[in-house]
C-alpha cells in the first residue's frame, strides 16, 4: 500500500483539495520559500484557501516580492492542488501546534479540538498514521 502509492496526494480536481502555495518565475523556475509560504498562510487565515483561486500571483506573494529568474516582476502560481485526504489527514498537526502541546495529555480542550478535527476523515486519519509508523 505505501511502496506503490505514487503520488496520489496532488491532484488537478479543485473540489477535492487545497492549493499547493508554489509560484513560479518567469524562467519556469519553481519559487517555494519560508517568506513566500508565510505570505500565504496568513492570507488563508484571514481570508480562506479560496483567495488562492481570487486572486492573481502578484497579489499573493509579499508586497515588493522579486526573484532573480522573474525581471520583469512576473509570476505564475501553481494549479495543482493537495488531495483533500492527505490535507484532512495533517490537520492534526495544525491543532497540536495552535495549543502548544507541552501539556497535552491533561488538556480535555486539545482532545476536543483534535476530535473535531478528525470527525469525517477517520480514513484519511488511519493512513497518515500508518505513514506516520512506517516513517517512524
Amino acid at each position: 500500500m505505501i511502496r506503490d502509492r505514487g503520488d496520489w496526494v496532488i491532484s488537478r480536481q479543485r473540489a477535492w483539495g487545497v492549493p499547493l502555495p508554489i509560484f513560479y518565475a518567469e524562467n519556469g523556475e519553481a519559487i517555494l520559500t519560508a517568506e513566500t509560504i508565510e505570505h500565504v498562510a496568513t492570507l488563508f487565515e484571514t481570508h480562506g484557501s479560496n483567495v488562492w483561486f481570487e486572486r492573481d500571483s502578484k497579489d499573493l506573494l509579499p508586497e515588493g516580492f522579486t526573484h532573480p529568474g522573474s525581471p520583469n516582476g512576473k509570476f505564475t502560481k501553481e494549479t495543482d492542488i493537495m488531495d483533500v485526504w492527505f490535507d484532512s489527514g495533517t490537520s492534526y498537526a495544525g491543532v497540536f501546534e495552535s495549543q502548544r502541546l507541552s501539556d497535552f495529555p491533561s488538556r480535555p480542550s486539545t482532545w476536543k479540538g483534535l476530535t473535531n478535527t478528525v470527525v469525517g476523515s477517520t480514513q484519511s486519519f488511519y493512513h497518515l498514521l500508518l505513514l506516520l509508523g512506517h516513517a517512524l
